[in-house]
């Protein structure tokens, strides 16, 4: 018997119609190597996401930075500590006033602004105004503590300003020696004092009885001349014997008058006057009298000008070379009394009123702004008397008062609500404040 096998049929192109399925281990090796191939591809969809979004939060935090700083360049550090109506900030719950205490020596202001909008998101925000570097406040050299300690200008814009002329038919020293000659047949004199009086007062005006101050400026000089002695028949002796001559110009630094502040503060006046040196064989010494019994809220900032010269060939004036007026300021010499009433307080008021370069070398050659020590300052109250040594220097009209010019801005942003958690700020940014 004879038994034939069959051929197996091949299926078309030579494939076997059988199918053959996957086993249950290819089948997890396949799905692990997928998911090894996936994985990086979704970690970085997942980050590029973060960092989108995270990008995004910090380029709206740093246009609530930028929108708080602007606000603060167009603002004094105190009104924007102190008044919400003056703050421009764009969308923000509110603003309070603090103080950052960055250890028990080091304290600075610092404003508490939260719900601010910026885009999308919202924030909270610090900040810190520090007149010293506050991430190093103890460095002795620091820039904004080295600016703030130095003597700066303190007043506002003034209501009144006098200065005294320079030209010869304005100019009260002239004027005065012009009249001298004229009244006296050309007289030379051999002595002539110069005092310069400012006088504040107050009085109503005629409409409505309104309150105004005025400050007026006098120039009163006394020339002391030889004259020779007659006999009982009109006959000169030929002896001589001294007689004077007085002259006073007077000027008004607010002519209309001024009410006072409404906030109390001091006004403001200028009064410059152009130095009185004398010569070798006459000398002189400048005599400044301020008046202000009333005890008038005012600061008044007596300024010494540089001389002018005039050249009768030119007929032109310039100002006074600097190596003869070095010569002169050297030997200036002055006077300044302040008086006040007997109830004015040297100890509260009497750093606050008159400021004055006078004790200033005002020359540019070789011992420029060398202190002048022939100046004195003398605040009388009633009978009581004090000399003031805080004259100025260094070539200004400035006080002894020391105040911020420059801060350091530190702002920090916070989530929001999560200001008060002391926790790190979302973002930092420094920033510098010039007042």
């Amino acid at each position: 018997m004879q038994i034939k096998l069959k051929r197996k049929a091949k299926a078309s192109g030579g494939l076997l119609k059988e199918n053959k399925g996957l086993t249950l281990v290819e089948l997890v090796i396949a799905v692990a190597i997928l998911g090894i191939m996936v994985s990086p591809v979704l970690h970085a969809f997942t980050t590029s996401q973060t960092i989108d979004n995270k990008a995004r939060k910090m380029s709206e935090a740093t246009d609530a930075a930028h929108n708080i700083m602007e606000v603060i360049d167009s603002v004094s550090v105190a009104n924007f500590l102190e008044t919400n109506d003056s703050q421009a900030l764009i969308g923000y719950d509110s603003l309070t006033k603090g103080v950052e205490e960055i250890d028990e020596n080091k304290k600075f202001d610092c404003a508490i602004i939260k719900g601010i909008e910026s885009g999308k998101s919202t924030f909270d925000a610090k900040v810190i105004f520090g007149s010293k570097s506050i991430d190093d406040v103890a460095e002795e050299n620091d820039i904004f503590n080295t600016i703030n300690q130095m003597k700066i200008v303190d007043y506002g814009d003034p209501e009144g300003t006098f200065a005294q002329p320079y030209i010869s038919s304005a100019n009260p020293d002239d004027i005065a020696e012009t009249y001298f000659k004229t009244q006296t047949n050309n007289k030379t004199y051999t002595q002539k004092t110069r005092t310069i009086v400012i006088d504040v007062t107050t009085e109503g005006s005629e409409e409505d009885d309104t309150l105004k101050i005025f400050i007026n400026v006098k120039y009163q000089y006394e020339f002391i001349y030889l004259v020779q002695e007659t006999d009982e028949f009109g006959v000169g002796t030929g002896t001589y014997k001294p007689a004077t001559f007085s002259k006073e110009i007077v000027y008004s630094a607010i002519p209309a008058g001024t009410p006072p502040r409404k906030d109390g503060s001091p006004i403001c006046c200028y009064v410059m006057y152009y130095p009185e040196y004398g010569t070798a064989s006459r000398p002189a010494r400048d005599i400044i009298t301020i008046n202000n019994l009333e005890d008038v809220p005012v600061r008044l900032l007596v300024v010494k000008q540089w001389p002018m010269v005039y050249d009768p060939e030119t007929d032109q004036y310039s100002e006074m070379d600097s190596i003869t007026l070095d010569a002169n300021e050297k030997n200036y010499r002055c006077e300044i009394t302040e008086n006040h009433s007997s109830s004015f307080d040297l100890e509260e008021d009497g750093e606050k009123l008159v400021y004055t370069n006078a004790r200033t070398n005002l020359s540019t050659y070789g011992t420029s702004n060398e202190e002048i020590s022939q100046v004195t300052y003398k605040v009388i109250s009633g009978i009581k008397a004090r000399y003031r040594t805080d004259l100025i220097k260094d070539g200004g009209i400035i006080t002894t008062t020391k105040k911020n010019r420059f801060y350091d801005v530190a702002i920090y942003l916070y989530e929001e609500g999560q200001i008060d958690d002391e926790g790190e700020p979302f973002a930092k940014f420094r920033a510098t404040k010039a007042e």
